[in-house]
């Protein structure tokens, strides 16, 4: 047998802090990656407001958005909050006339932009996102495939607010 094998002591070496030194650049790698709030749980829960706005929605369709209902991710199903306020405006058409180059505004027939208020609890994570659901990342700007008891459709958060949690 050798003398290592028998007992005696490891003697500390340039490989030895080889090694400590790629275990700590590898933590430090999924700190950054991940983020600390993630790995630690110290993100905070706080109450969000957002509004989803659904551009050109048929007429026969504005009976079918309510308040009260829950609004869910159509395609991973994350819960995404309740609708707290419905709001309906006559969708918009801005045009040029090509020969003096003057804007003009007309309303589409039977065509509606929707705008739906939602309230949620969310947690910010280290980019400053609010994260609904344990996982559903919203800001403004998100293209949101809504599904609600009586409607599905595409929307877009135009708004976003933290409130009393």
């Amino acid at each position: 047998m050798s003398q290592n094998a028998q007992g005696a002591k490891h003697k500390f070496n340039f490989i030895d802090v080889i090694i400590i030194l790629a275990v700590i650049a590898v933590a430090a790698a999924v700190v950054f990656i991940f983020g600390a709030n993630q790995l630690f749980g110290d993100s905070q829960t706080v109450g969000v407001e957002y509004v989803l706005e659904f551009r050109q929605v048929r007429e026969e369709f504005l009976g079918n958005f309510e308040t009260g209902v829950e609004v869910v991710d159509a395609s991973k199903k994350y819960r995404l909050g309740e609708v707290t306020a419905v709001n309906s405006t006559a969708t918009i058409f801005t045009g040029t006339n090509l020969i003096d180059g003057t804007l003009y505004y007309s309303e589409y027939p039977e065509r509606f932009d929707v705008t739906l208020t939602v309230s949620a609890q969310a947690k910010v994570d280290s980019d400053g996102m609010y994260i609904l659901d344990e996982g559903y990342r919203m800001s403004v700007g998100t293209t949101v495939y809504v599904r609600t008891p009586n409607f599905t459709g595409t929307a877009y958060c135009t708004q976003i607010k933290k409130t009393e949690a």
